[in-house]
C-alpha cells in the first residue's frame, strides 16, 4: 500500500504520521471487516461522495464551467473541477483549466463567530 504523509490525531489533539503506523501495525495480524462497522463511517461517507462528484465531472468534464478564484488566487469554487481535470490528464504537471478572478470579494453571505 503507498504510504504519503498523512497522519492521524485524536481528541487529546495528538498526531501520528503514517510511517509510524505502519510501522507500529508492521507485526500486527489484519482481519477482514464490514466497512458499515468501522467507528469512522461518517468521514467514509464524506470521501465517497467525493469521489462520485468527481466521477460526474469527469463524465462531463468539457461542460464544467471555469473554477472561481480569489483576487489573491485562493480557490474559492471549483476543488473538485481541478482534481477531475488532473485525473484525467493522469498529472498535476501541465494540467490546465479554465478559471476566472475576481477582482474584489462580493459582501459575505454570513459571517460566523470566532472560536473562543
Amino acid at each position: 500500500m503507498a504510504r504519503g504523509t498523512t497522519y492521524f490525531s485524536d481528541e487529546l489533539g495528538r498526531e501520528w504520521d503514517d510511517e509510524t503506523l505502519w510501522k507500529a501495525a508492521e507485526n500486527e495480524k489484519s482481519s477482514i471487516l464490514e466497512i458499515q462497522s468501522l467507528r469512522d463511517l461518517e468521514t467514509i461517507n464524506s470521501l465517497v461522495d467525493d469521489f462520485i462528484r468527481i466521477q460526474e465531472i469527469l463524465d462531463k468534464l468539457a461542460e464544467q464551467p471555469p473554477i472561481i478564484l480569489t483576487p489573491d488566487g485562493h480557490i474559492a469554487d471549483g476543488f473538485h473541477r481541478c482534481a477531475a481535470q488532473v485525473l484525467a490528464r493522469g498529472k498535476l504537471r501541465g494540467t490546465k483549466i479554465e478559471a476566472v478572478t475576481l477582482k474584489e470579494m462580493p459582501p459575505a453571505d454570513r459571517v460566523k463567530e470566532p472560536n473562543k
